[in-house]
């Protein structure tokens, strides 16, 4: 396989067996606590070193949880807590967590008060990710299957450190005379992010 050797040879180290397989779903679960280990599989060392929030810029202190009614449904650097500083009616920032206005009273309100705000930092090139904004809704979850709490466009969620979900399908086959081939999606080319880029 030719794509990228190094993640190459890992997707094919996870599709070897199966028993493989659920050891490193296992092991990836609780990667922030992995110390590496001579006989860690190059897959996990890759997630380790992708995997560290927890182990350094969380303790750090330079991220705050965001709670909205109550849940916390992100996190939030400390160059982005220093914009929303300008609209105390909307968010709350203390020394522990920031918050949006709880006296928000429905989904309704408290998407239509983050719109208003997001807008507003679009429209004054505060962060280079407003312009990816493509009227695309993601809704605000605690967990995938919990209610809603709010809307944003998608192109801010990165801004309060919220969970994103997206669904990619790879596939493989064993090949009679190729061996093992692996399907790998590519994304198109008119798409605002990553026009082009095969997914992993």
């Amino acid at each position: 396989i030719s794509i990228r050797n190094g993640i190459a040879n890992i997707l094919i180290e996870i599709f070897s067996s199966n028993v493989k397989c659920q050891v490193h779903i296992f092991q990836l679960t609780s990667m922030s606590k992995l110390q590496e280990h001579p006989n860690m599989s190059r897959l996990l060392k890759l997630a380790q070193k992708f995997n560290c929030f927890y182990l350094s810029g969380f303790n750090s202190g330079d991220c705050k949880p965001f709670i909205v009614e109550g849940f916390q449904v992100g996190l939030i650097r400390a160059d982005v807590m220093k914009e929303l500083l300008t609209y105390p009616e909307v968010f709350t920032i203390t020394s522990g967590f920031v918050e949006l206005n709880p006296a928000f009273r429905d989904y309704e309100e408290r998407s239509h008060k983050i719109n208003e705000v997001l807008k507003k930092l679009r429209a004054e090139n505060k962060f280079s990710t407003l312009k990816g904004w493509r009227d695309e809704c993601y809704e605000v979850k605690t967990e995938f299957h919990s209610r809603s709490l709010l809307k944003m466009d998608r192109s801010a969620t990165c801004l309060f450190g919220i969970k994103n979900y997206s669904i990619y399908i790879n596939g493989y086959i064993r090949h009679p005379t190729l061996g093992l081939c692996i399907w790998l999606q590519q994304r198109s080319a008119t798409k605002q992010r990553w026009p082009g880029n095969v997914v992993l």
